[in-house]
């Protein structure tokens, strides 16, 4: 699965990937120039990954081609009893809130923690949902 580590622009992430690559990680990867050179155009408060964090996760999205399930076709799989799990990756306040029914709160790195343990096969389809774009785009799973 890729990892993608963010820092504040001091490189630590990126010394941090490099370690994870001498251990044989290949998939860990560091956000070239941190938060920082993501939300440069930011001019209103703390940098935070449901703002200007949209323009990243557009940006993976478009390179990437993530895909996408309407509201519909999740319903259909789930009538077929489908073997899809819902992994919500909001805050736990943001998923009490709302959230799509029978998503499974995991809220930031826990999903990179419990992804093992909640998703009962590799053929499982994998959903991973957000209030917005950043955070699911950024879960996207290879």
């Amino acid at each position: 699965m890729r990892t993608v580590l963010a820092d504040d622009g001091s490189g630590v992430a990126e010394r941090l990937a490099e370690r994870f690559a001498e251990r044989g990680r290949s998939q860990v990867f560091a956000l070239a120039g941190g938060i920082p050179e993501w939300t440069k155009d930011d001019v209103e408060g703390l940098p935070t990954f449901d703002t200007p964090g949209v323009d990243f996760s557009l940006a993976i999205r478009d390179e990437k081609g993530t895909p996408v399930i309407t509201v519909a076709k999740l319903a259909a799989l789930k009538a077929k009893k489908a073997d899809v799990v819902v992994l919500d990756s909001r805050t736990v306040a943001e998923f009490d809130k709302d959230h799509v029914p029978g998503a499974i709160s995991v809220p930031g790195a826990e999903l990179v923690l419990r992804f093992a343990d909640l998703v009962p096969s590799p053929d499982t389809q994998v959903i991973v949902s957000c209030a917005g774009l950043p955070r699911a785009t950024s879960a996207r799973r290879r």
